[in-house]
């Protein structure tokens, strides 16, 4: 099973390369540098980043390309494209394939969303870590816990 894993991450990381050879002047330009992001990967999971619409669907359909050559198949259908800010068009692809655009959606946990502002995110996770913190109220106030073991209580959650 792991030796299948890894043959996949190698597909999906000479995919990658490939992407990037092909979109060479596409991608999210890093501040006073000639570097360029894009793509981000975990795992399974991929990230496509442009700076607008023509490119995102160049850079979609030549992964989907490289993936077939591969022998992989994409599920357009699991597939998210988020547009931050105007404009709301779908990915196209040859054979009338689509990816319609949606208004948020979750990568590692983290929502992100069409604004392209992460305060929705940031209070979601101080909701989440009062709801923590608030549990553990019993322990913080409970006599027969010693202050280390309270103190290393919260160490480990921190």
């Amino acid at each position: 099973m792991q030796f299948i894993a890894n043959c996949i991450q190698n597909i999906l990381r000479m995919s990658v390369k490939e992407l990037e050879r092909k979109c060479q002047p596409m991608g999210i330009p890093i501040q006073n540098t000639y570097v360029r992001v894009y793509s981000l990967n975990f795992a399974d999971y991929q990230v496509l980043l442009a700076l607008d619409h023509d490119d995102m669907e160049y850079m979609a359909r030549k992964l989907k390309e490289e993936y077939e050559k591969w022998g992989l198949a994409t599920n357009l259908e699991k597939n998210k494209y988020i547009c931050v800010g105007e404009g709301k068009e779908s990915l196209k692809f040859d054979g009338g394939e689509e990816i319609k655009p949606c208004t948020e959606c979750t990568y590692l946990g983290t929502k992100i969303d069409q604004s392209g502002d992460n305060t929705a995110e940031i209070k979601h996770r101080i909701s989440q870590t009062r709801k923590a913190i608030n549990a553990l109220n019993s322990i913080w106030w409970y006599k027969n816990i010693t202050k280390n073991r309270k103190l290393y209580i919260l160490q480990t959650i921190i």
